[in-house]
């Protein structure tokens, strides 16, 4: 394990293609072609570095960081840490927040400045922390996992690196593991949670160069680039506003939807839909959900779902059998992973984030900290 204190290997070919070739304001919507051509370029350099990325905000954790060495953490925390520091063959770094700037400007300010200047913009610490992980991510790509979690399945034995859902696991091609969070099948879920099924963000897998923290990764940049007022501290998306100001009721919300699980969520649809979509119309050949996906639950599971219509709050990434081919009533009450285009995995809540001691469990988020207080 070590704690961040030299530069970043510079960008590898594929961030540099996509990023600086397409432009930052250029690769939200490419032609059809363009996202091709970059599916292949993703295919063949992107190799996972086996790497796992931490990051962890001293004040909130209420540690004790007297030296840049990791032993001098809480001990309950380095009990955590340890689970994932035993992982033969993977390098295992840990970030102070203090640090993220340099991380930042280490990765993209010579290549790509908006991404530095977006990120320091940022009015909160946890908003920069969501960010960061994408960043890293796309570009280094392995395994990101909050500070607070304890690994509870070796990473040899994740379907991410043993794909035993195809007849060949050498050929395994997974680029991109998710988890699903929550999966509120009631009235009150708005109540609670931005997105009726949400995705988990304290746990991701990623090949370096992912398109999907490419799209990711543009919307959080543009928001915080042409939709942010550092003067008034209101950021404004889809015609609402949230003030970031302290006492704000509005606060919670705005991070939700800046770069929290509701931006991260509505990513993910919008992603795997134009996968969909694109796909077939690029081979009108293909039954992208008979060819392209292997889903081993049963078909009834939508018959099972209580409150098909909730309350509607504007995101709710609902199926529709032509624009929209994968909503959340495609990923609900899920019980097995789901392998969409031999590429990204969607793990049932049971692997992320449901109770501790299920054998199928990957990670256990512990909550030690918490970014409201």
């Amino acid at each position: 394990m070590q704690l961040y204190k030299t530069k970043f290997i510079p960008l590898a070919a594929i961030l540099t293609i996509v990023l600086i070739n397409l432009g930052l304001y250029k690769f939200h919507a490419p032609t059809n072609q363009t996202i091709d051509e970059l599916w292949v370029k993703y295919t063949f350099k992107s190799v996972d570095q086996f790497r796992i990325s931490q990051i962890y905000k001293p004040d909130d954790l209420r540690l004790k960081l007297k030296t840049n060495d990791v032993s001098t953490l809480d001990q309950g925390l380095q009990i955590l840490i340890k689970t994932w520091d035993d992982q033969d063959g993977f390098i295992h770094k840990i970030i102070p927040n203090h640090e993220n700037d340099q991380v930042v400007d280490d990765i993209f300010i010579n290549e790509i400045p908006e991404i530095s200047k977006a990120f320091k913009k940022m009015p909160l610490v946890i908003l920069q922390s969501d960010l960061i992980r994408y960043l890293i991510l796309f570009a280094k790509g392995g395994v990101y996992s909050d500070i607070d979690t304890s690994l509870k399945s070796n990473l040899s034995n994740w379907l991410s690196y043993n794909n035993t859902m195809i007849q060949d696991p050498s050929n395994n091609k997974i680029g991109l593991t998710i988890g699903i969070e929550s999966d509120r099948d009631d009235k009150a879920w708005i109540v609670y949670m931005p997105r009726r099924l949400q995705f988990c963000q304290w746990t991701l897998q990623a090949k370096p160069g992912h398109p999907f923290f490419r799209e990711l990764i543009y919307r959080i940049a543009d928001l915080s680039l042409n939709h942010y007022d550092e003067t008034t501290k209101i950021l404004t998306k889809n015609g609402k506003k949230f003030d970031f100001n302290d006492g704000s009721s509005t606060k919670y919300d705005g991070v939700m939807e800046w770069t929290g699980p509701a931006m991260f969520t509505d990513t993910v649809f919008d992603y795997l839909n134009e996968v969909y979509k694109t796909t077939e119309k690029l081979n009108p050949g293909v039954n992208f959900k008979q060819d392209n996906i292997i889903n081993r639950n049963p078909l009834s599971l939508q018959k099972k779902i209580k409150y098909a219509k909730p309350k509607d709050n504007g995101h709710m990434s609902s199926y529709d059998p032509i624009h929209r081919p994968i909503g959340w009533q495609n990923l609900t009450l899920l019980q097995y992973p789901i392998l969409f285009d031999e590429d990204v995995l969607l793990l049932p809540p049971a692997y992320l984030a449901d109770k501790e001691h299920d054998p199928r469990q990957y990670v256990f988020h512990h909550f030690k900290g918490s970014w409201k207080n």
